[in-house]
């Protein structure tokens, strides 16, 4: 049998790529490199903010739930409500009273009123209270910096003797600022039957009344009042934040809380504003 021979020649190379065909190759990986990145970058980046947005709207939603609950026992007695559903208005910054800031601070200070009993010896913070039954306290909630984070705080106070009965702890962290208005009826409900909320006014409002008010008439002829007894609705805000700021150039944003001044922030943080109306129940 015949085979069929190969002739070799010491000359012959096996050949491989060319210097234009590895340059090619070089280039397609860069880019495919390059894409790649770019998704995961863009992939991280829309998972921080998902997250920074969650912890704003947790955040939120906590405040607003804690607040309703609270504003729900206002002039809560059991034997009837109290004539006074919340504490006036002070000048401090601090105790057992309500305060009003317009400007674009933390907010205002809420200050209820309501009665311990047995089956609700709770402070706000949902821990045993220890007194005794029939005890008036008031619940006060405000916003301060906590070791660099803004926070909803609140502490309760024995009413009659103006002492607190609780410190102040923490309840929400990542919120900013807290603000209220108070729903009045101008004309006493006992004349008119009805608990009607006739405006809402801020705190400041309450206890120095707008003039336009002194000329306001009732169904029954009487003069229209303001007072803390009228309150039957309040209206809150909250501004919250996320723990840390996102990734990216600073965003300059701007939030309203009913009438306080605009609050502008030229940072990274991931912002929410809350809002509700809670109906006085006791009445």
């Amino acid at each position: 049998m015949n085979r069929l021979k190969i002739p070799y020649s010491r000359h012959q190379r096996q050949s491989g790529f060319t210097l234009v065909e590895l340059m090619v190759a070089m280039t397609l990986g860069l880019l495919i490199s390059y894409f790649v990145s770019d998704i995961l970058v863009a992939s991280n980046r829309n998972s921080s903010v998902s997250r920074d947005l969650s912890q704003a709207q947790e955040a939120g939603r906590f405040a607003i739930s804690f607040l309703n609950r609270s504003l729900m026992k206002a002039g809560y007695g059991p034997d009837g409500a109290l004539d006074q559903p919340y504490e006036p208005l002070c000048s401090g910054s601090a105790g057992m009273c309500t305060t009003d800031s317009s400007s674009n601070d933390t907010g205002d200070r809420i200050a209820i009123r309501r009665t311990a009993t047995t089956e609700n010896n709770l402070s706000c913070q949902n821990t045993n209270l220890g007194v005794a039954d029939g005890t008036e306290v008031t619940d006060v909630f405000w916003v301060e910096d906590v070791d660099g984070t803004p926070t909803l705080i609140c502490r309760t106070y024995d009413s009659l003797n103006a002492t607190p009965i609780t410190s102040a702890e923490s309840l929400v962290s990542g919120v900013e600022a807290l603000q209220a208005l108070y729903g009045i009826s101008l004309c006493d409900p006992t004349e008119t039957g009805s608990r009607n909320v006739s405006t809402y006014l801020s705190a400041t409002e309450i206890d120095s009344p707008p003039s336009s008010f002194s000329s306001a008439t009732c169904p029954d002829g009487s003069s229209a009042q303001v007072s803390w007894q009228r309150v039957y609705a309040v209206k809150i805000a909250v501004l919250t934040r996320a723990a840390d700021p996102t990734s990216g150039a600073a965003t300059e944003r701007g939030y309203t809380l009913l009438d306080a001044a605009p609050y502008s922030f030229d940072d990274r943080y991931t912002r929410q504003v809350f809002s509700t109306t809670v109906t006085r129940a006791n009445y």
